[in-house]
């Protein structure tokens, strides 16, 4: 019978499942290619390919998985070069890279303290700054350390970052772009309707 690694969104059927571990398969030319296992989803049976670590008592997690299932948020209202470093991220979690997507995490949320009027300088002071000018509230500010802090990780030889961080490095990334930009469009666009010659425009 085999075990069990930790949830993540299923490829094929978008549920938070976890797999199972099938079997091992051995390399024909180990010279050329590398030894994968293979799983199967817990909810549909769908297969995937990957590899896995242990990752504390009776805990395991994918260390890389294939086919990668994940959706792009579309970003409505986030200034393009933000939604763009955000997309990249995603992009890098979509070919199981998560020491890049922390970077373009991090990126992102530099990029969103200089629209916020951020002046240049390194990005811990600049998150203080917006804090202690009322740009940012204070949990906005320890969402964006925690983005900075694995952005670091990401991109220095002497750490590294997991996929599940990666993961939820960008649940936060989202998160903080909703409320910085998502909602005041949002709110925007409720208070200000359109004129009636706008409305008639196709």
């Amino acid at each position: 019978m085999g075990y069990y690694v930790s949830p993540i969104p299923c490829p094929w059927c978008n549920a938070e499942s976890r797999f199972e571990f099938e079997r091992r398969i051995v390399a024909d030319h180990p010279e050329r290619f590398e030894d994968v296992n293979l799983y199967s989803c817990g909810a549909c049976g769908m297969p995937v390919f990957g590899d896995d670590t242990d990752d504390g008592p009776n805990r395991t997690i994918f260390l890389w998985w294939c086919p990668v299932g994940h959706e792009t948020p579309d970003y409505e209202g986030v200034p393009d070069r933000i939604a763009e470093a955000a997309r990249e991220g995603h992009r890098c979690m979509s070919v199981s890279a998560p020491n890049a997507a922390a970077v373009m995490a991090r990126r992102a949320v530099q990029a969103t303290a200089l629209d916020l009027g951020a002046r240049k300088d390194n990005l811990i002071n600049q998150l203080a700054r917006l804090r202690d000018q009322g740009k940012i509230t204070q949990s906005l500010f320890e969402v964006a350390e925690k983005l900075r802090l694995g952005g670091n990780d990401g991109a220095h030889p002497a750490d590294s970052v997991t996929v599940l961080e990666a993961q939820q490095l960008l649940l936060f990334l989202d998160a903080l772009l909703l409320y910085v930009f998502g909602l005041p469009s949002k709110l925007r666009l409720a208070t200000d309707p359109p004129t009636e010659g706008a409305a008639a425009t196709p």
